[in-house]
């Protein structure tokens, strides 16, 4: 299942590129990831990490959680997510296994899932920022979290929400998996040139 839903997300990037007439190169100018990551995730030749994906999203104008659909379904005013019918993606780069809760709702405005991170799991090397806020609660292991500046430490049990402009990314420091709730609002579908401008400050992974 995890690997079918690679494939679509690679699929689903080249669709929405060529649907507005860009080429890999200009995509690549656009969202500050390399031609080359860009041609890896289309051809399924890299699964990206969270970050490449925003990074990706932004710059098409669409939402994250378009990139995971596995399926067109009608578009309703509730969600129901049974555990097991979880959309789950698993990222080598990040060590993350992302398994969405949130995201289906009619003009929907967060995005949430369960993530669990291996030992070194991580955002990326460098720190996102965007319009938004996040939200993360530690349902077991431990997450550091750097925000601007300074780091934190969250344990089982605790949360910690923050505004995204400020420079920020998180991991799990420790040897055992970590597992947390994730929630982004707004979605990150909004393609703004200064946003697009910043993230070309970040190096692709």
């Amino acid at each position: 299942m995890v690997r079918d839903l690679v494939l679509r997300i690679g699929e689903k990037i080249r669709r929405f590129r060529q649907d507005q007439n860009l080429s890999i190169q200009k995509l690549a100018e656009i969202s500050g990831v390399s031609p080359a990551g860009i041609y890896k995730i289309e051809t399924d030749g890299m699964i990206p990490s969270v970050a490449t994906m925003i990074r990706i999203a932004h710059a098409l104008g669409r939402k994250v959680g378009e990139f995971l659909d596995e399926a067109v379904e009608e578009v309703r005013d509730f969600e129901l997510v049974r555990r097991k019918d979880r959309t789950a993606l698993y990222s080598n780069e990040s060590r993350m296994v992302a398994e969405t809760i949130a995201w289906r709702l009619k003009d929907w405005k967060i995005f949430a899932a369960v993530l669990i991170l291996e030992p070194g799991g991580k955002t990326g090397d460098e720190n996102l920022y965007h319009e938004g806020e996040e939200l993360i609660l530690c349902l077991r292991g431990r997450i550091e979290i750097n925000l601007g500046e300074e780091k934190y430490l969250l344990r089982k049990g605790d949360s910690f929400h923050y505004k995204s402009s400020q420079p920020h990314s998180w991991r799990n420091p420790g040897k055992e998996k970590a597992e947390m709730v994730y929630v982004l609002t707004p979605p990150l579908f909004h393609h703004e040139v200064s946003f697009a401008e910043d993230l070309k400050k970040l190096s692709d992974k």
